[in-house]
C-alpha cells in the first residue's frame, strides 16, 4: 500500500520531496527557455492579436483627431567661392576654412535674427494668419480637460497646458504689444518654432529651410520670406564687412607711408654726415686702401732686407729703410682700427637700408590690397541664391497615420505579449500532467479530455445508434462512444490503475480530488464501465456529503444506500444496483446523507463490508470526498488499495493540490497517481507532446469513422 517500487517512508515524510525539488531546480536552472516562449505565443496568441488589432484600430483613431501639420521647403545654395567681400587671403586651408564657414551660415539660420528678419517681409494679413491657433483634436481636448481638473485639484489652479486651445488673436481681443520690437519678437518666436535648417547629407553646398504650419499657404510663404531674408542679411553683411575693410586698408597704407618716409629720411641724414652713399661704396674704398698699404708695407720690407745684407745695423741707409718699414707698418695699423670704425657705420647703413626696403614692400603690398579692394567693392557677387522655391504642400507631413498605426499595432501585440505573460506568472494552475510529476514527484495516470459541444453531440449521436437502455450523460460518456478519444484516455487511465503496483493488482481504488468540482465522480462512473469490461466491478459512492453517483442510477433517489446497509436497514441484495449497459458492473448509492460521515466510514462495520465486497468484485471503485474541505478521504485511504488523486486542468489552485497531497503523505496513504481531469488538448496543444495526441485523435477519430 505504498508507491510503486518505493520503500515504505515513515509518517509525515514526503516520498515525492526530493523529485519535487528536482523538478524546480530544473525549471530555475532552464532559464531563457524560448520554447517555452514560443508555447506562450501559441497559447494566447487569439487575445495577442486582438490587442494588437485593437491597437492598431485606437491609434488610427488618434491619429485622426490630430490637427494636421503641413511642411514646405526652399532649397538655397551657399557658394563661397563666387567672390570674396574682403579680398583678404586667409592663411588656413581650404577644407577647414571652408567648412568654418558653412557652419556658421547654418547657425545665422538658425538665428532668432533671420526669423524676426522674415516676420518684417511679411504682410499683416499673413500675420495675423500667422498667429492663428487651430482647435485641438477630440483627444487633445480630453488631455486637457484632465490636465486642467489636475492642475486645479492638486495645483494652484493655474491652467499652463500647452495643449489646451487659446483664443484667437485679433486686433480686438489680443493686448497690444509693447513695442515694435517686441511685436517682431513675438511673430519671430513663432517662427523660431516652426523652422527646421536641413544642411545636405552629401557635405554639398545645397541648404533647405523648411516651415511647418498649420495652414499649408503659410508654410510655403514663410518658408520663401525666411529665404529671401537669409540673401537679404548675407548681402548686407558683405556689404558692412567691405566697408570696413576698406577703411581699415585705407588706415593701414597711410600709417605704412608714413613709416616709409621716416625710414627714408633717416637713411639720407645718415649718409650726408658720414658722406658714404652706400653700403657698396663703403666696402670698395676700405678695401682699395687696405691694399695700397698692405703693398707699402710689402716693398719697404723688402728694402730693408736687401739693405741688411750690405749694410750693418749702424748704417744710415739701414736706419732710413728700417724707420720706412716702421712707418707703413704704423699706418697700415691706423688704417685698419679706421677700417673697423668704418665697419659700425656700415652696421648702421645696412640696417637703415634694410627698413626702407621693408617698409617699402609693405606699402606697396597694402596699397595694391586697397586698389583691388575698390575696384571689387561694387562687383562683388552673392554666395547665396534660391535653387528651388517653397510650394504650397498638396498633403499633411503629420500625423504619420501609417506610422502611428504600426506604433498602436506593435504596441498591442507586445502589451499582449506582457499580459499573457504576467498571466502565466500569476497563474496557479496546472496546465499538463508534466507540470504534476515535476512538482510531487507522483505519475501521472493519464488525463481525462475536455467535452465540448461538438463531442457531446457526436456523444448523443453513437448513444442513439447503440440502442441502449441507459439516457444520455457525461458521466455515462464511455459507454455511448467507445471508440472516442475520450474514451481511450479511460482506458489508459484503467491501464495505469491496474499496472500501478508490481506485486499484485490494486483491487479496491479509491478516488478523491482536493476541492468539490474537480471531476472525479465523473472519472469514477466512466472508470468503472471501463473496469467492467476487464471484471466485475463495484462502484461505491462513500461521498456523504454531497453524493452524485445516484443521478446515473435508474432509481433518481439517493435513499437505500451505503448508509443505510452499514447501520442495518436494509440487505446488500435491496441496496445494490446492476447497471443497465453492463451486466458486470454494479452500484452501491450513497444513501441519505447521515450526520456523522466520517464516525461511519471510520467504523469496524465498513471495514467489514469492504472485505466481503473483495470476495465478489474484481474491481472496487469508491468515490469519496475532497481531501481539503474535510478528512472522509483520509480515513479511507488506510483502508484501500490504491489511491487517485484528480486535478482539473487550468482550475484546480496549486496551494489547495499541495495542501491535498502533503494530508495524503501525512497519513502515508497508497497514492499511485494523480489524473488530470477537463484537459484540453486541442487548447494545450502547443506543450509538445500533446500537439501530436491532438494530431492522433483528429486523425484516429475523425468525422469520417
Amino acid at each position: 500500500m505504498n508507491y510503486i517500487d518505493k520503500e515504505p517512508v515513515p509518517f509525515g515524510v514526503s516520498p515525492g520531496r526530493t523529485s519535487r525539488e528536482t523538478g524546480r531546480d530544473f525549471e530555475e536552472e532552464d532559464g531563457l527557455n524560448l520554447l517555452e516562449y514560443w508555447r506562450l505565443l501559441r497559447k494566447h496568441w487569439l487575445s495577442i492579436l486582438l490587442l494588437g488589432i485593437a491597437g492598431f484600430v485606437l491609434a488610427h483613431w488618434y491619429a485622426r483627431t490630430i490637427v494636421p501639420i503641413y511642411s514646405s521647403g526652399v532649397t538655397v545654395v551657399i557658394d563661397n567661392s563666387r567672390g570674396a567681400a574682403t579680398g583678404v587671403v586667409d592663411d588656413y586651408s581650404y577644407y577647414y576654412a571652408a567648412q568654418m564657414f558653412y557652419n556658421t551660415q547654418q547657425t545665422v539660420l538658425s538665428s532668432r535674427e533671420l526669423s524676426e528678419r522674415a516676420a518684417r517681409r511679411l504682410d499683416p494679413a499673413e500675420r495675423e494668419r500667422l498667429l492663428r491657433r487651430p482647435e485641438p483634436g477630440a483627444v487633445d481636448k480630453i488631455i486637457a480637460n484632465v490636465w486642467g481638473r489636475l492642475k486645479t485639484t492638486f495645483g494652484n489652479g493655474e491652467d499652463d497646458n500647452p495643449t489646451v486651445a487659446k483664443p484667437t488673436p485679433s486686433s480686438e481681443t489680443s493686448p497690444e504689444p509693447l513695442g515694435a520690437n517686441g511685436e517682431w519678437t513675438r511673430y519671430g518666436g513663432i517662427i523660431q518654432g516652426g523652422k527646421r535648417i536641413s544642411p545636405s547629407r552629401d557635405s554639398s553646398q545645397i541648404v533647405t529651410i523648411r516651415f511647418s504650419s498649420h495652414d499649408p499657404e503659410m508654410a510655403a510663404r514663410v518658408a520663401n520670406a525666411l529665404a529671401d531674408a537669409y540673401i537679404e542679411y548675407t548681402a548686407e553683411t558683405r556689404e558692412t564687412i567691405s566697408e570696413q575693410s576698406g577703411r581699415w586698408l585705407a588706415q593701414q597704407v597711410e600709417r605704412m607711408r608714413e613709416k616709409l618716409t621716416e625710414s627714408q629720411n633717416a637713411l639720407q641724414e645718415f649718409q650726408v654726415r658720414e658722406g658714404l652713399l652706400n653700403l657698396e661704396d663703403v666696402k670698395s674704398l676700405a678695401s682699395a686702401r687696405l691694399q695700397a698699404l698692405n703693398e707699402k708695407v710689402t716693398d719697404a720690407k723688402r728694402n730693408y732686407d736687401e739693405l741688411s745684407k750690405r749694410y750693418g745695423p749702424k748704417h744710415p741707409q739701414l736706419i732710413r729703410a728700417r724707420t720706412e718699414l716702421d712707418a707703413a707698418r704704423e699706418q697700415l695699423s691706423q688704417e685698419s682700427k679706421s677700417i673697423v670704425l668704418d665697419t659700425e657705420k656700415r652696421y648702421q647703413l645696412a640696417k637703415l637700408e634694410n627698413d626702407v626696403q621693408s617698409n617699402q614692400e609693405v606699402y606697396e603690398l597694402y596699397l595694391s590690397r586697397f586698389k583691388k579692394m575698390d575696384v571689387t567693392t561694387n562687383e562683388t557677387i552673392s554666395p547665396v541664391y534660391v535653387l528651388d522655391r517653397a510650394q504650397v504642400p498638396g498633403g499633411p507631413v503629420k500625423p504619420d497615420k501609417q506610422r502611428i498605426g504600426m506604433i498602436g499595432l506593435f504596441g498591442g501585440l507586445f502589451l499582449g505579449a506582457l499580459l499573457a505573460w504576467v498571466r502565466e506568472k500569476l497563474d496557479n494552475t496546472y496546465h499538463t500532467p508534466v507540470q504534476i510529476e515535476q512538482e510531487f514527484g507522483v505519475p501521472n495516470l493519464g488525463t481525462v479530455p475536455f467535452l465540448g459541444r461538438e463531442d457531446s453531440r457526436m456523444g448523443r449521436r453513437m448513444s442513439r445508434r447503440s440502442h441502449k437502455s441507459s439516457k444520455f450523460s457525461l458521466e455515462r460518456f464511455y459507454s455511448h462512444y467507445g471508440k472516442s478519444p475520450y474514451a481511450e484516455s479511460i482506458n489508459h487511465i484503467r491501464t495505469g490503475i491496474i499496472y500501478s503496483r508490481a506485486e499484485n493488482t490494486p483491487k479496491t481504488i479509491l478516488i478523491t480530488s482536493a476541492v468539490q468540482s474537480e471531476g472525479k465522480t465523473t472519472l469514477a462512473i466512466n472508470l468503472a464501465l471501463a473496469l467492467a469490461q476487464v471484471g466485475s466491478t463495484l462502484l461505491i459512492d462513500a461521498d456523504l456529503r454531497k453524493p452524485r453517483v445516484h443521478q446515473v442510477t435508474r432509481e433518481k433517489s439517493n435513499a437505500g444506500g451505503l448508509v443505510e446497509l452499514m447501520v442495518g436497514r436494509a440487505e446488500a441484495k435491496d441496496v445494490l444496483i446492476k447497471d443497465e449497459d453492463s451486466s458486470r458492473l454494479t452500484f452501491l448509492k450513497s444513501g441519505v446523507i447521515p450526520p456523522n460521515p466520517q464516525e461511519l466510514l471510520s467504523s469496524r462495520k465498513f471495514d467489514e463490508l469492504l472485505h466481503e465486497f473483495e470476495k465478489q468484485y474484481d474491481y472496487i471503485l469508491i468515490d469519496c470526498a475532497p481531501v481539503v474541505p474535510v478528512s472522509d478521504a483520509l480515513v479511507l485511504a488506510r483502508k484501500v488499495d490504491a489511491l487517485m488523486l484528480v486535478i482539473r486542468a487550468d482550475s484546480t489552485p496549486t496551494e489547495m493540490v499541495r495542501d491535498a497531497v502533503k494530508r495524503i503523505e501525512s497519513v502515508n496513504a497508497p497514492l499511485v497517481g494523480t489524473v488530470l481531469s477537463h484537459f484540453d488538448h486541442r487548447r494545450h496543444s502547443h506543450f509538445g507532446r500533446y500537439a501530436y495526441y491532438s494530431k492522433y485523435y483528429s486523425y484516429a477519430y475523425g468525422k469520417k469513422s
